[in-house]
């Protein structure tokens, strides 16, 4: 007989669910945060190559550099350097082509700008701007070639020159600018005079103070005071250029009445303006050094309204004995040397003193004095030396300088004497000069000054009373 299982029912499988993701171990935070190259390795930045406009930036610097050390040979030699790596022989900008156009003016080269600047504006050339016209129009009244640059002034005008420039009071003014330095103001007024509409335009004061420094390095200083009547006459006002040319106008004509007014003025017009630009600054108060000292502080006005600013560390009722530089630190010369060997010793100073084989001082010998190399110092001097006690106040000390139209006083212990020959028994302490008054002067900055400091380091810093 046979057996029949009963059938088995066999329950469906489940359909699958999504997946439950796969347990992982945690990361570790410092895992995540950390290098994965051992610590103290850095990866090294690849190399960039720069790009060409940094190169010419680089080359444009480089000629302005050398520009001010008047290497115009080492420039167009980079130049051309520059020029063959280019593509292979290609063109520079223009920007830097006016460097280079700038280098020749500057070094006194005008022959080579011209041929530069037809080679910029010609068909394979860079181009020229109004920059470029302006260089050229430097250094042709540089060169005193006027009537060139008049050529190229009424081509911008007539708007038949290649770059088309336009007129504008920048591109006449460096033009100007070269007549006024060459002190030929008469072409200065016929420019002034011709092109009068374009160099008013913006109304501003830059052609006036160009036209007062004219009649500064004219012969008629004076003239620089109708320039501004006519500042006032078109609504325009003066700026501290303006002012500092007036009064160095005045100083040169001696009108020391109407430098301080217009020193008055210029702080006045500050204050009422708010502008502290306008405020006299370190080339007004050298300006007025010149005669402030002959004028007011050698009169006894030592309250007046220069002192503050021009002597804030000198007391001139003080005895020169407090101001002087050791004698021996002047660094005097044998009277028997000749010039020849001692030539260099006056670039630097003005003024240097004499000693015989003693150690007397038998005088002082002054740079413009110096005009025989052959001669020995001592035919040069101008006689004895000044001699001021150590007890003499500063104030007559600068008066003596003044009126003798000397540079330097020796300081001497012995005797009564306010001035006069040196004795042999006086013997030199020390030595006073213009170089050591002007290293006093509050706003003085050595770099505007000819007038080198014969013993700065004691200068500056006074003794003190025993």
């Amino acid at each position: 007989m046979m057996l029949i299982r009963p059938p088995r029912f066999v329950s469906p499988s489940p359909r699958p669910g999504p997946r439950e993701p796969r347990l992982r171990r945690p990361l570790d935070a410092s895992r995540i945060f950390s290098s994965p190259r051992p610590p103290g390795r850095r990866s090294r930045p690849r190399p960039q190559l720069a790009s060409p406009s940094t190169d010419l930036r680089r080359l444009t610097a480089r000629i302005v550099d050398l520009t001010r050390r008047r290497q115009l040979a080492q420039i167009m030699e980079e130049v051309e350097a520059t020029r063959r790596r280019v593509r292979g022989g290609g063109l520079l900008n223009t920007i830097v082509m006016n460097a280079v156009l700038e280098a020749c003016v500057r070094c006194g080269d005008v022959d080579r700008a011209l041929r530069l600047f037809e080679e910029m504006r010609g068909p394979n050339g860079c181009g020229v701007d109004g920059v470029s016209y302006g260089i050229l129009l430097k250094g042709l009244g540089i060169a005193r070639r006027i009537d060139e640059a008049f050529e190229i002034l009424e081509s911008i005008e007539k708007d038949s020159s290649i770059g088309s420039p336009r007129l504008s009071p920048h591109l006449i003014c460096g033009f100007l600018n070269a007549l006024i330095e060459a002190g030929d103001m008469r072409r200065a007024n016929a420019l002034v005079a011709r092109f009068r509409k374009v160099l008013y335009e913006g109304h501003s004061v830059l052609l006036y103070n160009l036209l007062m420094k004219g009649y500064i390095k004219s012969n008629f200083p004076l003239g620089a005071l109708t320039v501004k009547d006519e500042i006032l006459r078109q609504g325009l006002k003066p700026d501290r250029l303006t002012y500092n040319t007036i009064i160095s106008a005045c100083v040169k004509s001696a009108e020391i009445d109407k430098a301080i007014r217009f020193l008055e003025d210029m702080k006045e017009e500050a204050n009422k303006e708010s502008n502290p630009e306008l405020l006299p600054d370190a080339v007004t108060y050298t300006t007025l050094l010149k005669v402030a000292v002959k004028v007011e502080s050698l009169s006894g006005f030592t309250n007046s309204l220069l002192t503050p600013h021009i002597f804030p560390q000198i007391i001139l009722n003080d005895p020169v004995e407090k101001y002087m530089v050791p004698f021996q630190e002047s660094r005097p010369l044998p009277a028997d040397l000749i010039l020849r060997k001692a030539v260099m010793r006056f670039l630097k100073d003005r003024a240097v003193p004499l000693v015989d084989d003693w150690g007397g001082c038998v005088g002082i010998v002054h740079r413009d004095d110096c005009t025989k190399l052959d001669a020995p110092l001592l035919s040069m001097s101008r006689g004895p030396p000044l001699c001021v006690p150590t007890s003499t106040t500063v104030e007559h000390v600068i008066d003596l300088l003044l009126r003798e139209k000397s540079e330097m006083v020796i300081v001497v212990k012995s005797g009564n004497m306010y001035e006069g020959s040196y004795t042999s028994s006086s013997r030199p302490l020390g030595v006073f000069s213009l170089a050591i008054l002007w290293s006093f002067t509050g706003d003085y900055d050595s770099s505007e000054s000819d007038i080198p400091d014969a013993g700065t380091s004691w200068a500056t810093r006074p003794k003190q009373d025993a």
